[in-house]
């Protein structure tokens, strides 16, 4: 069931968004470029 995966990923990013872009948000720029 796709349906299931994608509502489980969604849901893991939507639980805690802020978490990887708060607590470093620099290294995520830097890795960028």
């Amino acid at each position: 069931m796709p349906f299931e995966n994608g509502a489980t990923a969604i849901a893991d990013r939507t639980t805690q968004p802020s978490t990887l872009l708060s607590p470093r948000p620099r290294r995520w720029t830097n890795s960028s470029g």
